[in-house]
């Protein structure tokens, strides 16, 4: 796919092949891959932010159970405290959602 973004920075993906050069007004300016997903990033919705940290806080949940850090029943979690400490981190951002890039914690 050829990728292009407008003036307004909305990106838009056309065939490799040339078949539809002919709908790409010409104030469209060819872009990157890595460039059309910056785009993206920079202008992610505050609610998709949102959705995706509750997405993250579901993935990590199971660290709160109380068997996961018990050193009594192998294999258990050494790192629980991390894993916590990602997931408020994670939850800031759940509750307090932004539009525009996030620089997402990394998982312990």
């Amino acid at each position: 796919m050829k990728l292009f973004k407008t003036p307004t920075n909305q990106i838009y993906a056309y065939e490799e092949d040339g078949s539809q050069d002919h709908l790409i007004p010409e104030d469209y300016v060819s872009v990157t891959q890595q460039e059309a997903d910056d785009i993206i990033a920079d202008n992610m919705p505050a609610e998709s932010n949102k959705n995706q940290a509750e997405f993250l806080l579901y993935q990590t949940k199971w660290v709160l159970e109380e068997d996961v850090a018990d050193p009594a029943n192998p294999p258990y979690l050494s790192n629980k405290d991390e894993f916590i400490a990602y997931r408020s981190e994670v939850r800031r951002i759940f509750i307090n959602p932004v539009g525009g890039r996030v620089n997402w914690p990394v998982v312990p």
